[in-house]
């Protein structure tokens, strides 16, 4: 009698764990396994030649492999089977200044490869540019969008580009004729002259932009 009550008593109790479990969250059943950069984060800068250190957490026994994916020229990381997932990645010196983006891979036993959400670093020179240089149209139709492409120059005599850098803005004094993003895309607006000055560290360059009515024929 007292095996038939525990025998009782445990099925009961595995069907209320079941039902707790639909109760707490029917999605994280559904869930498939994930997988997450933890370090470093967004934001987090670095120069060229330096080595990125990167932690990815993952869940528990889901993944045969796991590694990182740079944009180029980062490239890809060593291939890790168990965890802890600790990869490192070393940034080439001649990176162009701006964001690169890492994503963690997850290869299950069966099925497709997972990604992580990207994480967003910025690749930056220790130094500051001592010139800044920029090629443009300066007479523009209304309507008319061109990209401004910046050039820097440093102290020791390299150059590089800097349209992508972090640290680059763009400002127009008359945006209302013609503006410009953060990316450096001027837009033509209205009629009229517009200043556009870009800056790096203490170094800048202004651009002169006139907007014109498109001749019709």
């Amino acid at each position: 009698m007292r095996r038939v009550r525990l025998v009782a008593a445990t099925r009961l109790g595995l069907v209320a764990g079941g039902l707790w479990a639909l109760w707490i969250g029917p999605a994280s059943l559904l869930a498939g396994p994930s997988l997450r950069i933890t370090s470093p984060s967004s934001g987090t800068v670095f120069a060229p030649g330096e080595t990125v250190d990167i932690t990815v957490e993952a869940t528990p026994l889901a993944f045969r492999a796991v590694g990182v994916i740079g944009t180029l020229p980062l490239g890809f990381s060593q291939i890790s089977r168990a965890a802890p997932y600790r990869f490192q990645i070393q940034i080439p010196t001649d990176t162009t200044p701006g964001v690169q983006r890492l994503i963690a891979a997850g290869y299950p036993p069966d099925g497709p490869a997972v990604h992580s959400e990207p994480v967003r670093i910025a690749v930056e020179r220790p130094d500051s540019p001592l010139k800044l240089e920029s090629a443009y149209h300066p007479v523009l139709d209304i309507g008319e969008e061109i990209p401004l492409y910046v050039t820097g120059t440093f102290a020791d005599g390299s150059t590089a580009s800097l349209t992508r850098s972090t640290l680059t803005r763009f400002i127009s004094d008359r945006p209302s004729v013609a503006s410009v993003d953060d990316h450096g895309v001027v837009t033509a607006l209205s009629p009229g002259s517009a200043r556009v000055t870009i800056t790096n560290g203490g170094a800048q360059v202004v651009v002169l932009f006139t907007v014109v009515v498109p001749h019709r024929q």
